[in-house]
């Protein structure tokens, strides 16, 4: 099986990831504070009422 065309796990993809989060704390802090933006939404999304049901 040819498995030249994947990409290469051999990398330290993890440490340079962490170590981008860790030296660029603005991006991470923005990037957390999306997720409960997003979060919150889909919360009020959920439990919203559409009207069209018995009261």
């Amino acid at each position: 099986m040819d498995t030249s065309h994947y990409l290469s796990t051999q990398g330290d993809i993890g440490l340079g990831y962490s170590r981008f989060l860790w030296e660029n704390r603005n991006v991470d802090v923005i990037a957390q504070a999306f997720v409960m933006f997003v979060a919150a939404l889909s919360c009020l999304a959920i439990f919203r009422e559409t009207g069209g049901g018995e009261e």
